[in-house]
C-alpha cells in the first residue's frame, strides 16, 4: 500500500499495478488495525480515513468528524482499545478503536492538564511500558506515562490499627494472592487486596526482608533469627 498527494493505492508486484483505494486525499501516515481489518490513513487536510481492508469500503465513524482539520503525520496504538493521533498543530488526540468516541489528550496550550512543548507532532511512539513518546517541529520529545490509578502514601497513623504498623520499611512483597506484606522496624504488616484491611503480626521485631516460601507462605527475616 503506498500513500501519495492523491490517494493511497495498493501495488501488486507481480502484476506492476496500482488500484485506488481511496477517494483524492492526500495521504500522510497510516495504521493497520489488526484487531478488526481496518486501515487508517491520516490525510493533509481531509481529517482521519477508515477502509476495510477486506473490500476496501470507507467505514464512516461520526466521532472522527470532530477532529481538527490540519495534517495528521503520526497514528500509533496506545493499548487495546485506543489510538493516538498526532496531528501538525494540534497536539495528540485519542481515539477508540471502534471510532465511537475521540477526544484531546495533549496539547501545548494546556487544555488538558497535560502540556506539551509544541504542538506540531510528527511521530508518536509507545515502548513496552507503555509510556508514549511523541516528537514535534519545534518542542523536541516529551514523554508520557499513563497511570492506571493516582500514587498512594502508605504510612503509619497514630492509634490507627487499620495502618501500617510502622513508617520505617525495610521490606516488601506482594504474595501469590495480591497481598501486599511490609517489613518494619516494629513488626509485620499485612493489607488485604480484596478488602483493603490491615493485619499485623511480630509486634515490635525489627522485620528486614521477605521471602515467598514453596508452600505459599512468606519467611520473615528478623533483625536476630528468622
Amino acid at each position: 500500500i503506498m500513500g501519495t498527494d492523491h490517494g493511497a493505492f495498493v501495488c501488486h508486484a507481480k502484476s506492476r499495478t496500482m488500484k485506488a483505494i481511496t477517494g483524492p486525499i492526500s495521504v500522510l501516515t497510516s495504521f493497520f488495525d489488526n484487531q478488526n481489518r481496518y486501515m487508517w490513513f491520516g490525510s493533509f487536510h481531509d481529517g482521519i480515513k477508515v477502509y476495510d481492508t477486506r473490500n476496501w469500503k470507507e467505514i464512516i465513524l461520526p466521532a472522527l468528524a470532530d477532529l481538527p482539520r490540519l495534517p495528521v503525520r503520526s497514528i500509533e496504538q496506545m493499548n487495546a482499545s485506543t489510538l493516538l493521533f498526532g496531528f501538525d498543530g494540534a497536539g495528540v488526540y485519542a481515539s477508540l478503536r471502534n471510532g465511537k468516541a475521540a477526544w484531546l489528550l495533549f496539547n501545548a496550550e494546556d487544555e488538558t492538564n497535560n502540556a506539551l512543548h509544541g504542538n506540531g507532532i510528527y511521530c508518536i511512539r509507545t515502548d513496552s511500558f507503555g509510556d508514549i513518546w511523541m516528537g514535534s517541529y519545534s518542542g523536541g520529545i516529551d514523554m508520557a506515562i499513563p497511570t492506571g490509578h493516582l500514587m498512594e502514601i502508605v504510612q503509619h497513623e497514630y492509634l490507627n490499627e487499620q495502618s501500617l504498623v510502622n513508617s520505617c520499611v525495610n521490606c516488601v512483597l506482594e504474595d501469590n494472592a495480591g497481598n501486599v506484606w511490609y517489613a518494619t522496624d516494629r513488626g509485620v504488616s499485612v493489607q488485604n487486596k480484596e478488602t483493603g484491611e490491615w493485619h499485623h503480626s511480630l509486634y515490635n521485631k525489627v522485620a528486614l526482608t521477605l521471602c515467598p516460601s514453596r508452600d505459599g507462605g512468606v519467611l520473615v527475616g528478623m533483625q536476630f533469627y528468622l
